[in-house]
């Protein structure tokens, strides 16, 4: 039966979804498997089917010959769970090695989008495989999908509660986050569209959304795409340096290690110096970012002037120092 297995063209589908094993009754390790694996009847050969898991499906003495052998393979087949080749488990494997990593640094939506690019290959969280990297794969779904509700319940509580701008940034970012898991698309999007409904927590959405993009920028490790991130965190604290929105904004900064910059000046037309002094413009101050200063002339249009050509005094009134 075994050399069957191995030789017979018409049964080569059903055998390549098994691992053929041959254990000799009398060898070194039948000790071992027949502890861990009991059996029917006292006769050569004895016939075993174990599953992915370990879980024993069939232990019997007798071989199965003719029509019988694709029958009982197929049977057994319908047990086995969803079976995945060599490539696949392979890719499930560094799919989830890549989504706990993201997760130990604090990155649920690389951890979500690394699962759900699993999607390809079944149903994340219900593969129905028992192949190990596959159950792994369903648990760390299932696990996201608990943090994204969590997440949600947290923000609605505060929404509930004082913490207005809170609870409207958590439910923005736990849109953004866990929004593709198909368990909550529905249920996030909805909370999110609901933040419009209420003129009180309508009025929070704008600087929410700016606060969000920014910190997701800022926690991307290309270095250009981080620094873009900082100079918009920085921007979210110098125009409104008292609000929610700063708060977070700053700490964010100095978990990065950049000190916040300074409250920019009141809105205002002055004359603006270069270190020279031979170049000036009536101008008022928009923004200071990323090491330039953005004015707006009398004509409304807007030029950018790199902070060190500006005049010291110049410079510190740009950045309130």
């Amino acid at each position: 039966m075994l050399e069957r297995l191995s030789t017979d063209p018409s049964i080569a589908t059903l055998v390549a979804q098994f691992v053929p094993l041959k254990v000799e009754s009398d060898g070194p390790h039948w000790g071992e498997w027949s502890r861990k694996y009991s059996h029917e009847g006292n006769t050569i050969p004895i016939l075993f089917v174990i599953r992915a898991d370990g879980e024993k499906l069939y232990g019997k003495s007798g071989a199965k010959q003719g029509d019988e052998l694709p029958r009982f393979l197929l049977e057994h087949l319908r047990n086995a769970g969803t079976i995945f080749s060599d490539q696949q488990l392979a890719t499930i494997t560094t799919a989830v090695a890549d989504a706990d990593k993201a997760l130990g640094e604090g990155d649920a939506l690389t951890a979500v989008k690394r699962i759900e690019s699993l999607r390809k290959l079944g149903t994340p969280g219900k593969f129905g495989s028992h192949a190990t990297a596959a159950k792994q794969a369903d648990d760390l779904y299932v696990k996201l999908v608990e943090q994204g509700r969590a997440a949600l319940s947290d923000a609605q509580q505060k929404l509930d509660g004082d913490d207005k701008f809170a609870g409207v940034f958590g439910v923005i970012s736990a849109n953004r986050i866990y929004g593709s898991l198909v368990e909550l698309r529905k249920e996030l999007a909805s909370a999110e569209r609901d933040l419009n409904k209420s003129p009180e927590l309508k009025a929070h959405v704008s600087a929410a959304e700016s606060l969000d993009r920014a910190l997701t920028l800022a926690s991307q490790k290309t270095p250009a795409v981080q620094k873009s991130g900082i100079a918009a965190l920085g921007a979210i604290v110098s125009r409104s340096p008292d609000s929610p929105a700063a708060e977070l904004a700053k700490a964010r900064l100095a978990e990065l290690g950049v000190q916040a910059p300074a409250p920019l000046p009141a809105k205002g037309r002055r004359t603006w110096t270069d270190a020279t002094g031979k170049f000036k413009i009536e101008a008022e101050l928009v923004r200071v970012a990323d090491g330039k200063v953005e004015l707006k002339k009398t004509d409304g249009t807007t030029i950018s002037v790199p902070l060190d050509k500006l005049s010291a005094a110049d410079q510190a009134i740009a950045t309130g120092k």
